[in-house]
């Protein structure tokens, strides 16, 4: 009868409890809003879940989940979204990197771990310049990375030339938003605007 008991409680469990734990981190509410803005620039509108993780390696990730995709970023590490009312450079370099790698399916079918990273790093500069970052900006993320790299992430100096190859590539392609140069208002005007499949009431 006691063996059944438990058998019983082990099976409730089960059913009862978060078959995915990601689900069970809390939302970051205008972290949330920031990638659904980058997104929107792709002309993309993918269902990103961002969570606050504090046990995330490496400050932040993205990963799929039974087919959702999510970031988890470590608040503690990446710093503050807002520093005096303005968007965090180093933030943004955070986000667009992760978002690079939900795009790039990176999640669902890594290969290459040194080249996926690299590939996101260039997405990331690209991104940053159409946000309306400088160069220097646009590195403000990077410049944090480990000197040396690791066996799953390349050495900073490869990362630098990825963000900057992307930033450079963006702007021999367009000009970025909301101007003809970068403006530190640039990606607050964006953040503001409609979405593309934005809804009147």
């Amino acid at each position: 009868m006691k063996k059944l008991f438990w058998i019983t409680l082990f099976l409730f469990l089960i059913q009862t409890g978060s078959a995915n734990p990601l689900d069970d981190l809390p939302v970051e509410p205008e972290m949330a809003v920031v990638v659904e803005r980058i997104l929107a620039m792709t002309g993309l509108h993918n269902d990103v879940r961002v969570v606050v993780d504090y046990e995330a390696t490496g400050c932040a990730y993205a990963t799929t989940r039974d087919g959702r995709q999510y970031i988890g970023v470590n608040p503690d590490c990446v710093g503050p979204l807002r520093i005096e009312g303005r968007y965090s450079w180093r933030v943004l370099g955070a986000l667009t990197h992760e978002v690079a790698h939900l795009l790039g399916g990176h999640t669902t079918n890594a290969t290459n771990s040194h080249r996926e990273e690299t590939e996101a790093d260039e997405w990331s500069g690209w991104a940053m310049y159409r946000l309306g970052a400088t160069l220097d900006e646009a590195l403000t993320a990077a410049r944090t990375y480990s000197v040396s790299g690791s066996r799953t992430h390349p050495p900073r100096a490869v990362r630098l030339e990825s963000v900057e190859r992307g930033w450079r590539r963006a702007a021999a392609e367009v000009e970025p938003i909301k101007g003809t140069s970068p403006k530190p208002n640039a990606w607050a005007a964006f953040l503001n605007s409609p979405l593309p499949w934005a809804t009147e009431d």
